[in-house]
């Protein structure tokens, strides 16, 4: 099990038996709010999440944490690095705020921070890349903010150096 802490946030591997997950069926039930979420569809099942979360914690080749916070325990999001490319030392990353209380608070900035000091110190990865939805202004910004820099052949791709 992985565990990453911050003042406000850790990261650890969401447990399909143990974790409530009806918050998160709600986040991708909510089309509105995650319209910038591919996998956000308003009739997802329970039954299809836990299957997604069983599936991505047995990948040899994904790091699908929670994002929890330090105070409550409660679940307000994930982050994953899919796939992960240990040869040649880079990965995808993706990651959803889904609650909506916990937006514009610092809490993705931080997240997206554990995430990338682990990807660099324990995972030895040089390069993540991402994909943003041009219209997803916060996003966007807070993918700058942590150095992200727009990859010069794809428009909606991000790419940052880990070195």
């Amino acid at each position: 099990m992985v565990i990453i802490e911050s003042k406000n946030v850790f990261l650890r591997n969401i447990n399909s038996t143990t974790d409530n997950l009806d918050e998160y069926l709600s986040w991708l039930r909510d089309t509105d709010t995650n319209k910038f979420i591919v996998s956000a569809k308003s009739d997802y099942s329970m039954s299809e999440l836990v299957d997604y979360v069983n599936q991505k914690n047995l990948s040899d080749d994904t790091l699908f944490l929670g994002i929890f916070m330090v105070n409550s325990q409660r679940l307000i999001g994930t982050i994953k690095l899919e796939p992960i490319d240990s040869k040649e030392k880079f990965a995808w990353l993706g990651m959803l705020i889904g609650s909506k209380a916990d937006h514009g608070k610092g809490y993705g900035f931080e997240a997206l921070g554990l995430i990338l000091k682990h990807a660099r110190e324990e995972l030895g990865l040089k390069l993540i890349y991402l994909g943003v939805d041009l219209e997803n202004l916060a996003a966007r910004n807070l993918y700058l903010k942590h150095g992200f820099k727009f990859n010069s052949s794809k428009l909606n791709v991000m790419e940052l150096e880990l070195d």
